[in-house]
């Protein structure tokens, strides 16, 4: 099973800029299938839906300001 791809996931504080990043790798085969790596992330309070077959959405709150942070995703190997 080899990596087929990869994404990283940012989270971002509107209000005071405290930002984090996590690098997610799908792992899996031509015949086998996708299994994306579930992120994680320490600075914010997240929920993560989704499951490792298909992308994860990821909410996340910011625990200083207690305001939904910005998520963005960039896909690449």
């Amino acid at each position: 099973m080899g990596v087929i791809d990869s994404a990283t996931l940012t989270v971002t504080c509107p209000n005071c800029g405290l930002t984090e990043s996590d690098r997610i790798r799908d792992k899996g085969s031509g015949w086998g299938g996708s299994y994306w790596e579930k992120p994680e992330f320490a600075k914010f309070d997240t929920t993560i839906t989704g499951s490792h077959k298909t992308d994860f959405t990821v909410k996340a709150t910011c625990p200083k300001c207690n305001v939904e942070a910005d998520v963005s995703t960039q896909y690449g190997t």
